[in-house]
């Protein structure tokens, strides 16, 4: 797994490392964008270490919908299935929905 963070949110990854406790710090990996020239590149890199020690598998959990948006058909494309594309157009239209109702634009 690869904690992404931009480094200005309250849960910074030496936090959430707290609350994780012990773990394989091979297959759980943290990324602060503020503190690395190239993100892509780093990713990529942290990555390609993690995917040494898992061999299939994955999942992502992204805790910020909006950060998405503008982005949602790289996910959409990604989708494994058909359950998850309409999980996403969903989550989509809901959050569009949300801010619509508050007088904002989500894109």
């Amino acid at each position: 797994m690869l904690l992404v963070s931009n480094g200005c949110e309250m849960a910074i990854p030496t936090v959430l490392e707290y609350y994780l406790g012990e773990y394989d710090k091979r297959r759980i990996r943290t990324l602060t964008l503020q503190t690395v020239e190239d993100e892509f590149e780093e990713g990529m890199k942290l990555i390609g270490e993690i995917m040494e020690e898992v061999q299939k598998g994955a999942i992502m959990n992204m805790t910020e919908v909006p950060e998405m948006m503008g982005a949602e058909h790289i996910l959409m494309n990604r989708a494994a299935d058909r359950e998850i594309f309409d999980g996403i157009v969903d989550m989509m239209y809901t959050y569009d929905a949300y801010f619509a109702r508050y007088g904002e634009k989500s894109g």
